[in-house]
């Protein structure tokens, strides 16, 4: 199996090494194609990003598993979505991600996710727990999401009344894309990621892996503070929408499940997958 992972990057000297790291220091049985799309870095992004590359280079010949081919690209472009697009057009691995230049994975997230859509062909999305940490990296937030429903997510519900659902511990199978269309989602400054889950959630349910496949990094000045202009943008998306008394009910029970314990969560949703030593990553349900 192949995995892409592509990283905009934009003046983010400060992190940009670390989330590198995290992506071609994972283990498991996989290629993996990384694609880093710099948008003209004023600051010593491009510069460490060349370095990193030069040393994996050197590297390469003792590294066994995973093969790892690292691509960069360093244009002007006409915002954060649009270099990711052109990250997904390059993309030729099975399963799909992408990680902003200020996140990073934990250790053997792709080979947790590899094994699932391994495992399960009708999963064709998984996101997994929530993870949030302050600017130098300490866990400051991290929860098992409940469930996403996918005409929930066609509504615009998940970032409005309900949690969102995290970008960058989310990954895809590429058939997902196939009639992707790259021009609107290029368009977008802040809710990129909500229309890629949109365009998912018309094909296929999200699943969920109990585990931590990535951590978010707060810090002053991301493009996320700006929630107004986001919400706005996902009004483009999805339209208004007239919210009756049934609706209401349940958003504020998806709200109340939310707030469960893990163990409940279980037992009611089949879209949560767990892993034990007996049976590997499977579904409570099975």
């Amino acid at each position: 199996m192949k995995i892409s992972i592509i990283t905009p990057c934009l003046n983010c000297d400060k992190y940009i090494y670390e989330t590198l790291n995290s992506v071609v220091s994972q283990k498991g049985n996989f290629d993996l194609e990384y694609i880093i799309i710099d948008g003209l870095s004023s600051d010593k992004s491009l510069q460490i990003i060349s370095n990193f590359q030069d040393n994996l280079k050197q590297k390469q010949d003792l590294l066994l598993k995973p093969r790892i081919e690292m691509k960069v690209i360093s244009e002007k472009d006409q915002g954060m979505y649009d270099g990711i697009a052109k990250g997904f057009k390059l993309a030729t691995g099975d399963i799909m991600a992408y990680i902003n230049a200020d996140d990073y994975y934990l250790p053997n997230a792709f080979e947790f996710a590899c094994s699932i859509f391994d495992k399960y062909p009708q999963i064709s999305w998984l996101c997994s727990r929530q993870c949030t940490t302050d600017e130098k990296g300490n866990i400051i937030f991290n929860r098992l999401p409940f469930e996403y429903f996918q005409q929930d997510i066609l509504k615009g519900y998940y970032g409005n009344q309900l949690p969102f659902i995290q970008q960058e511990t989310t990954f895809w199978r590429r058939s997902l894309m196939n009639n992707f269309n790259y021009k609107k989602f290029s368009s977008f400054h802040l809710a990129g990621d909500f229309y890629l889950w949109w365009s998912f959630a018309q094909q296929t349910p999200l699943y969920i892996a109990n585990t931590f496949l990535a951590a978010a990094r707060t810090r002053p000045g991301q493009l996320s503070e700006n929630i107004f202009q986001y919400r706005k943008e996902m009004e483009e998306i999805v339209g208004k929408e007239k919210i009756s008394l049934k609706t209401i009910y349940h958003l504020w029970k998806q709200r109340h499940l939310w707030r469960k314990k893990d163990k409940y969560k279980y037992l009611h949703t089949n879209k949560i997958l767990f892993y034990t030593k007996k049976e590997g990553w499977h579904l409570p349900q099975e």
